[in-house]
């Protein structure tokens, strides 16, 4: 999809939005009509642009940290650990790439609890993982801001 100028407004306002959109505030954010922003809505969801909507948990406000570990992983063995990762107690999210680590696991650990992290540790070098770096996330503030190419197009 190419995005015009309205379609642009709409996906600016989309993603300003805590919670679920409701179509009649982006309409009045972006001076459109509900009738031209719903289908634009719509089409951005059919074509992929936007994947869905969805709550973000700030895990330390549950009382939790996020253990992030960056994982590199014995060659031919990606897959398996991939699958094993995702497979772990109280796993936030598992990446996969290419840099300094071949993969990023985060868990979120009770905060009176980091005593579980060496059985983490333990376990990812059992599974075919032969180094790993490990952070934590003690205050977590979730920002998802607008790619340049959005807040810096001129749409006057």
């Amino acid at each position: 999809m190419k995005m015009n100028k309205k379609g642009i407004k709409i996906l600016r306002s989309l993603l300003a939005i805590k919670g679920f959109p409701q179509k009649n505030k982006i309409a009045e954010e972006t001076g459109l009509s509900i009738q031209t922003v719903t289908p634009f809505i719509n089409k951005m969801i059919d074509d992929g642009i936007v994947k869905g909507f969805s709550a973000i948990i700030e895990p330390d406000k549950l009382g939790y940290h996020q253990v992030h570990f960056l994982l590199n992983i014995e060659k031919g063995t990606n897959e398996e650990a991939i699958n094993f990762l995702k497979n772990m107690d109280r796993v936030l999210y598992v990446t996969s790439g290419f840099g300094n680590s071949d993969c990023q696991l985060v868990v979120a650990i009770p905060a009176d609890r980091t005593d579980l992290i060496p059985s983490y540790m333990e376990s990812m070098r059992q599974s075919g993982i032969f180094k790993s770096e490990m952070s934590i996330h003690v205050v977590t503030k979730s920002h998802f801001p607008l790619p340049d190419f959005l807040r810096n197009e001129d749409l006057d």
